[in-house]
């Protein structure tokens, strides 16, 4: 049945995807329901079951509700229901599909080292702020060339090498300022993922870092032209519709917490707030090892532990080893799946978790980004 998405009061309403498909849902199961409770009335099975246990018109009219409900929340929701047991029921699965994406971001990366110093040119890739919508998107990333068996060799050794961490500290695949700072600087690798310091060492690819970052230069000059141009407008004349290229503040704790200090908020609200969501290096670390026993959920037999001076190293390889040995078994038979376009089958649910608000948030300022770059241009005469 063909449903008419949009409310007749509000037909010039912008609906995006994302409303839609949330109202198609409510739209949907009230007409589902309905639907229910009239097969109901003719099914001599329920007939049945209503003349030989309800007292009253009410206990009918209660049952179609709740039964009615419960059937059109399954039919909308059970789906993505039964791709989420796949996931829990075979977290290796994507454990393994997450290796080739790593595979992936690296490449991009590179990529991005070579296309700011001006060496390439990237489809799709207009602004350094690109990187950080495909970070995100990075399997729908179509200009990045497939992998190859010598990638995935390259991946391969990785597990088996003593170098494999999951991303612990570093938090971001294409945050090329933070990679590169950290890496002229030593900084205990903190903000390099450890997949990247292992294949710069066996492909000799951490020369990219020492590329000049041209574009990144230029875009600072277009942007504080920019700056110029939007001041001098908004004095002239206050209430001109203009971009806003100031910098918007992150959406996360340590930004919360940092506003809260700077601008010396009631102790209470900061001690409180801090007590609530602010954790110690301590608590990080705990996290960290105790998140890793996750790996060691189907394992039915104890693993030996090798001796060490340190136990939480000792822990940590034994789950690496043991992670790294399963995702290793399983990487060959889903790079044949990949090559043969049929990881929506294998591993169903692997884009279940991306985040659609944040990823259609940061194509938004991709573009405006965009757009105050080209304007940027226009007053340096280029």
């Amino acid at each position: 049945m063909k449903i008419n998405i949009q409310d007749p009061e509000f037909p010039e309403l912008p609906w995006n995807d994302e409303i839609k498909d949330e109202l198609y849902q409510l739209i949907y199961r009230e007409w589902k329901q309905e639907e229910v409770s009239k097969q109901l009335e003719n099914n001599p099975a329920y007939k049945e079951l209503k003349e030989n246990n309800f007292e009253s018109e009410w206990d009918d009219k209660f049952f179609k509700e709740y039964y009615g409900k419960e059937v059109t929340w399954s039919l909308s929701w059970g789906p993505k229901l039964i791709k989420r047991m796949h996931h829990n029921r075979n977290p290796f699965l994507y454990y393994t599909e997450d290796a080739l994406c790593e595979i992936q971001q690296k490449k991009l990366f590179d990529m991005q080292c070579q296309w700011r110093a001006q060496l390439i040119e990237i489809k799709g890739i207009s602004s350094t702020f690109d990187f950080e919508y495909w970070e995100i998107n990075i399997r729908d990333a179509k200009f990045l060339s497939p992998i190859s068996e010598d990638e995935l060799k390259v991946y391969m050794d990785y597990l088996k090498s003593s170098e494999y961490r999951v991303n612990w500290k570093c938090h971001t695949w294409q945050d090329y300022k933070a990679i590169k700072n950290d890496y002229h600087t030593n900084s205990g690798r903190s903000l390099i993922p450890p997949w990247y310091h292992y294949h710069n060492y066996a492909t000799q690819n951490s020369s990219l870092l020492q590329l000049p970052d041209i574009i990144g230069e230029k875009e600072k000059t277009y942007l504080q032209k920019y700056d110029e141009y939007r001041t001098e407008t908004l004095t002239k004349n206050p209430d001109a519709s203009i971009p806003d290229n100031r910098p918007r503040l992150p959406n996360d704790r340590d930004a919360l917490i940092n506003f809260l200090r700077q601008f010396n908020y009631d102790n209470n609200v900061l001690n409180q707030v801090i007590g609530e969501v602010e954790e110690t290096q301590g608590s990080i670390a705990f996290r960290y090892y105790y998140d890793a026993t996750e790996y060691l959920v189907e394992e039915p037999e104890p693993l030996p532990i090798e001796e060490n001076e340190d136990w939480k190293e000792a822990f940590l390889d034994v789950v690496y080893k043991y992670r790294n040995n399963r995702v290793a078994k399983l990487l060959p038979d889903m790079y044949a799946d990949y090559l043969s376009n049929k990881l929506d089958q294998t591993v169903p649910c692997r884009k279940v978790d991306e985040n659609k608000k944040e990823q259609e948030a940061r194509k938004q300022l991709a573009i405006e980004f965009g757009k105050i770059l080209e304007r940027g241009k226009q007053l340096c005469g280029e």
